[in-house]
């Protein structure tokens, strides 16, 4: 799936804390350092943090969803829409499918509500909505949101 450049591998009684609520003070830790040093690294290395094995264990985990989603799309004939995932986790799911000749797989809607749908590969209809009612597009884009905060 394409291994980090720079690996943070935490350790230590307070590792559990990192990875409690599906790991979001480690992801939270990993933007700060990537948005404060990204322009320092080349465009092909990446950063990544991990602790108790959590990123590795959620990476098979979305392998996992991404070929039962598959195998749904492939028996049914319509797409389907994975729930908000940040862009490594959406990531991982288009690297997991990107063999399946049958299928195609794009990132639909903005910010927050971003996620993944799989489409069979001649899908001509809409996009289905996300689990939890996300709209797949639509509202401000995250770049004019961004500029009006700078």
């Amino acid at each position: 799936m394409g291994e980090a450049a720079i690996l943070v591998d935490f350790s230590g009684p307070d590792s559990p804390l990192l990875v409690a609520r599906g790991g979001e003070l480690l992801h939270a830790l990993e933007m700060v350092v990537v948005e404060s040093v990204g322009d320092l690294l080349d465009e092909h290395e990446r950063i990544s943090f991990d602790a108790l094995g959590f990123q590795q264990a959620r990476t098979d985990e979305l392998v996992m969803s991404a070929r039962v989603a598959a195998e749904k799309v492939i028996t049914s004939g319509t797409p389907y829409a994975f729930s908000p995932m940040n862009a490594r986790e959406r990531r991982v799911v288009h690297l997991a499918l990107k063999e399946e000749q049958e299928l195609r797989t794009e990132s639909e809607g903005e910010g927050p509500a971003r996620h993944l749908v799989v489409y069979p590969r001649d899908y001509k209809g809409k996009a289905p909505v996300a689990p939890g009612g996300t709209r797949p597009s639509g509202g401000r884009g995250r770049g004019s949101e961004r500029r009006g905060r700078r």
